[in-house]
């Protein structure tokens, strides 16, 4: 028996990166998350196997870190994860940074929920998306809290900003989503 708590084992095996990009190529959105350097040997799968621009490389990493480690910048959709727990003064001030780089959007882990409303504007300023977690975000937007009072949770992320939520809950945000007719980011501006 695995790690599965008396699960036994299948003869299912998780997929390859290029497995995983061959069955995704044309149909969703990879996110291939910061826990590796975007590479060029990753960089040489998704050329062979998918498409760059099916993939977003998200990363934990100040500007000039992510300038100095990534000459794929303009050729794959870039996300900073940024962490509201290092942010020092205004939170606002810790998007500017990544301006040169044309993020399609911009992680934020919130610790404190009224920073959503300072961020959305900022955000939306730069047509991009806002991202929050809720599939194990702070106790404040956790998931279980989201399932009892979607208006107060995700309602409330939606009406600052946010457009992106991460969850364990996808088919009830769907839901609260499509029963209050909510919409998500839209505008004109030309990001090429």
């Amino acid at each position: 028996e695995g790690a599965g708590r008396g699960t036994g084992l299948t003869e299912r095996r998780i997929p390859t990166f290029a497995q995983a990009l061959q069955a995704a190529k044309g149909r969703i959105l990879i996110n291939i998350d910061s826990k590796t350097d975007l590479t060029d040997k990753l960089l040489a799968e998704v050329d062979r196997y998918g498409d760059r621009k099916q993939v977003l490389f998200k990363a934990a990493a100040t500007p000039d870190q992510v300038r100095a480690a990534a000459p794929w910048i303009g050729t794959v959709a870039f996300q900073p994860i940024i962490r509201e727990r290092e942010m020092t003064g205004d939170p606002r001030a810790s998007v500017p940074p990544y301006d040169d780089m044309r993020p399609v959007g911009y992680e934020i882990d919130i610790v404190n929920p009224d920073t959503i409303a300072t961020l959305g504007p900022v955000i939306q300023q730069r047509c991009a998306r806002f991202w929050v977690n809720s599939l194990n975000g702070t106790v404040a937007l956790h998931d279980s809290k989201a399932l009892l009072t979607p208006d107060r949770i995700w309602g409330r992320m939606i009406r600052n900003g946010v457009d992106t939520i991460q969850t364990d809950e996808p088919l009830a945000l769907k839901a609260y989503v499509a029963d209050r007719s909510l919409a998500s980011l839209r505008c004109d501006i030309d990001k090429d």
